[in-house]
């Protein structure tokens, strides 16, 4: 690549090479420049960041080595639910950086193939520790990034991205979201409906209600659990086409997970389950939980 004379250098900090005295001076030569430099970037192992000039001169008193250490916390948190790295290599954590990058103000924030688009409005969750510590917003979409499309469907794309989300919580030694909104009560309301009226489906405008069912796979089998899960999900070399082949999967890779017969608790949880999934979980030979996995927490 050749630049030409009308390029110009960006204030750009990278964790552990760059000296914040260096930061500090590179964001003052550029406030006298704003029409040529309108970008700052922050990186580090795992994450890149890019902001306004206005948000990086905003925010220019804030340690960016916290900062950016708590973004390499949050990712390898996320990256251990997903099971990397692991035993084989495509287990491997991705060299890729993951990109978050100051967009529209106003807008939601989103996320798509390695990159995360934050609004201009919320850069204190973006660019400060202490208000990237409380966001579940980033945490979320960070997560969006880790989700694996073999056992989600339209109605959990917003629920097993909370897996990720839960972990991060945990591991800044905040109270469940779960717990401290109210939902745990909301599955016990849904769990407690008669056998025949209860459809996992029928509660996909509570995404939190929904999340409660993953939570208590974590809880039954342990913080491994979902790490098995995105290992054995990641030996299938395709991706079910509907809804209900990606249930399927679902109850199936679970219980191979846990090492136990998951197919009563799906039940619970008012999924439908066909014959051909009962016998594929029956061949597998593996022993009914030995406890009540659709009570714990409630």
């Amino acid at each position: 690549m050749t630049f030409g004379d009308s390029s110009r250098r960006i204030p750009l900090y990278v964790l552990d090479v760059t000296e914040p005295d260096a930061w500090a001076s590179t964001l003052d030569a550029a406030e006298n420049d704003p029409e040529n430099v309108p970008v700052g970037q922050l990186r580090s192992k795992h994450t890149v960041l890019t902001d306004s000039l206005h948000a990086a001169l905003k925010y220019r008193d804030e340690d960016v080595r916290r900062l950016l250490r708590t973004y390499d916390d949050i990712v390898r948190t996320e990256n251990t639910v997903a099971g990397q790295p692991g035993p084989h290599e495509q287990d491997r954590v991705s060299p890729l950086l993951y990109y978050v990058s100051e967009g529209e103000a106003g807008t939601n924030p989103n996320a798509y193939t390695f990159r995360v688009h934050w609004p201009a409005d919320l850069m204190e969750e973006m660019l400060t520790t202490k208000g990237l510590r409380r966001s579940w917003g980033m945490w979320h979409e960070l997560g969006h990034l880790h989700q694996q499309a073999v056992w989600e469907w339209e109605q959990t794309t917003e629920v097993t991205v909370n897996v990720y989300s839960l972990a991060v919580q945990r591991m800044f030694g905040e109270p469940s979201r779960l717990e401290q909104e109210g939902h745990l009560d909301k599955a016990r309301a849904f769990l407690e409906r008669p056998d025949g009226e209860r459809d996992f489906a029928d509660l996909a405008e509570e995404p939190c209600t929904m999340l409660v069912m993953f939570e208590q796979l974590r809880m039954a089998f342990g913080d491994e659990f979902y790490a098995t899960l995105h290992r054995l999900a990641r030996e299938e070399r395709t991706v079910p086409d509907d809804e209900g082949a990606r249930k399927r999967f679902l109850m199936v890779v679970a219980s191979r997970a846990a090492h136990t017969d998951l197919i009563g608790f799906f039940e619970r949880w008012g999924f439908t389950v066909d014959e051909r999934t009962r016998s594929k979980v029956a061949r597998l030979k593996l022993p009914r939980p030995a406890r009540d996995v659709a009570a714990l927490g409630l």
